[in-house]
């Protein structure tokens, strides 16, 4: 009998296990699995496009982005275009959580500035203004960022400093034919990397930028490219020298491959700024709460 009993009991035991191994899972339980692998497939994408447009920050540095309020300023374009870049590159500071100084603001530190002539233009403004970069890994990475022929040329400053009064005089020098040889000044004293570092042990701020225009390598776009390039490029240090493929993205306008270049500033462009801005930035966890709003932008309706 007590054989029979356990019999039983062993046989009841298996058909339950049975049961609960035949049971097919709910559908909600197949939906979380799917939406995670989905976010996960996501999360890598987003990790390779921000790795390859994003400048790589050398150890414990944190990615760099404007903590002071931006208050933007283009020479060398015709009014009505000029406004359109202003307004547009506002309008996307906004959209990103990218901080804006006022709009009469007085003392510009994103410097949007068309030149015919522009390694003449930047040396001529160097000369000028000897201490306008911060030199603190040297000369050469500024050498580079004069000489290296682009349609955009863009340069970030750690600190903060005014070069604009000078600027529209030295448009009309550098393309004077008179003016002769024009060579690299000679900064004296100490570099200034020591300060800077002392400043910014662990976060990095734009304190200014600069963004060179050569007209003659950008006359085919049309302006609202332009002027979303240029707000991209001015918010987030790009690397200049990437090959992003296929990716969507308006850092292709002037790619040399088949990729094709977005009429304007895409998701991706989008998710990218919205992340950088909304993650803490003394966290040495930013670059994953990058990626984690990015995502979750990337995830939500568009609006209309």
């Amino acid at each position: 009998m007590k054989r029979l009993l356990g019999l039983r009991s062993g046989l009841a035991a298996a058909v339950i296990m049975l049961a609960s191994i035949s049971t097919p899972a709910s559908a909600d339980s197949l939906d979380q699995i799917t939406v995670q692998a989905q976010r996960e497939t996501l999360r890598k994408q987003v990790d390779q496009f921000f790795h390859s447009a994003m400048l790589k920050p050398l150890f414990d540095e944190s990615v760099l982005r404007w903590e002071d309020a931006v208050c933007p300023m283009v020479v060398g374009m015709i009014r009505p275009a000029g406004e359109f870049v202003l307004r547009r590159i506002s309008e996307l500071a906004r959209e990103s959580g990218v901080p804006l100084a006022k709009e009469n603001c007085k003392h510009p530190n994103l410097y949007i500035i068309v030149a015919k002539n522009p390694e003449t233009f930047l040396k001529l403004w160097w000369r000028h203004q000897p201490r306008m970069y911060n030199t603190g890994r040297g000369i050469a990475p500024v050498r580079r960022f004069i000489e290296k022929s682009r349609p955009v040329r863009v340069w970030y400053n750690i600190g903060s400093g005014n070069y604009a009064n000078e600027i529209s005089g030295l448009l009309a020098a550098s393309v004077d034919a008179g003016l002769g040889t024009v060579d690299y000044p000679i900064v004296r004293g100490p570099s200034s990397g020591a300060s800077f570092r002392l400043v910014f042990p662990d976060v990095r701020s734009i304190g200014s930028a600069i963004v060179v225009i050569d007209p003659a390598q950008v006359d085919q776009l049309n302006i609202g490219q332009f002027a979303d390039f240029i707000a991209m490029v001015s918010f987030v240090e790009v690397n200049q020298d990437a090959d992003l493929g296929a990716d969507s993205t308006i850092l292709n306008l002037f790619a040399t491959s088949s990729a094709v270049a977005p009429l304007e500033m895409t998701r991706w462009d989008k998710a990218l700024l919205r992340g950088l801005y909304a993650s803490d930035h003394r966290s040495r966890m930013q670059m994953s709460q990058m990626e984690t709003r990015a995502i979750d932008f990337l995830q939500s309706k568009p609006s209309p």
